[in-house]
């Protein structure tokens, strides 16, 4: 069961990469994956940069994923990057949102299998969390929203601004009420 989960979970990071490497910029984007006949609908790219740090960059968004069976799951995924090294995130319980001062926290499978070292000392690292709808919606409800990510390493924090809300508003939106 683990292992078909961490393939999953790879599966829905690539989607969300291939996803982000568009050339334009799109907040929301939909793959479809020929391999699993499974439907990707994401919020692609939502950079965190309030309270950033110089040199470390969080991106934090939103997955549906519509599998052959008609079966859909919800993901956060939290993609690091670096120059001032990995935070390692390991399997459990490493993320917290905090939506209008209430904690919700998360557990994932951790960023083992999305490792990488790019753009010579820039380390990368992404995970995903399985989520209830519900908790997509709260978060495209709130007024204010706060990620934590922690890894072996250390941590990071980030607020999202409004930017970052109306991307999981349109998320909810478009995807949420089908």
């Amino acid at each position: 069961m683990k292992a078909n989960y961490t393939k999953f979970g790879a599966l829905v990071i690539l989607a969300g990469f291939l996803a982000g490497c568009a050339s334009q910029y799109k907040p929301l984007t939909s793959y479809y994956d020929d391999f699993t006949r499974s439907k990707y609908d994401m919020t692609s790219a939502n950079l965190l940069t309030v309270g950033a740090t110089p040199g470390t960059d969080v991106w934090f968004d939103a997955t549906r994923v519509q599998d052959r069976n008609g079966q859909t799951k919800y993901f956060l995924g939290v993609r690091y990057e670096s120059a001032s090294g990995p935070l390692n995130i390991e399997p459990g319980e490493t993320l917290i949102v905090t939506v209008d001062g209430q904690d919700v926290r998360y557990s994932g499978m951790g960023s083992e299998a999305m490792r990488e070292k790019i753009k010579g000392n820039i380390h990368r690292e992404s995970t995903q969390y399985l989520v209830k709808v519900e908790d997509i919606r709260r978060i495209a409800e709130a007024r204010q929203v706060k990620v934590v990510v922690k890894g072996k390493e250390g941590s990071v924090q980030r607020d999202f601004s409004q930017e970052n809300l109306n991307v999981f508003k349109n998320f909810a939106g478009a995807y949420l009420n089908r």
